[in-house]
């Protein structure tokens, strides 16, 4: 997947797949993520200050670019704040 910034991976071949990308005021990309696998009801949030926070439920683990999140039992909360 290339949201604007070059290819995105890994693309898993179960489950569902979230991406999440952040383009500047002039519509230029500035960054792209993949989330995924295990992640269910994805929320996005603006901060006053136009920061974007990205959520969901976890159920097991769930990678967001070379980062694992998660508990391999039971579900968590996931609740990021990105930035540039």
């Amino acid at each position: 997947m290339d949201l604007g910034g070059g290819l995105i991976g890994p693309v898993y071949e179960r489950g569902t797949q979230t991406f999440v990308a952040s383009d500047g005021a002039n519509g230029a990309h500035r960054w792209s993520r993949n989330v995924g696998p295990n992640l269910s009801q994805p929320l996005v949030g603006i901060t006053p200050d136009g920061g974007p926070f990205f959520g969901g439920t976890l159920k097991g683990y769930t990678s967001v670019g070379p980062v694992q999140y998660g508990h391999p039992q039971g579900s968590d909360l996931l609740l990021l704040k990105f930035a540039p």
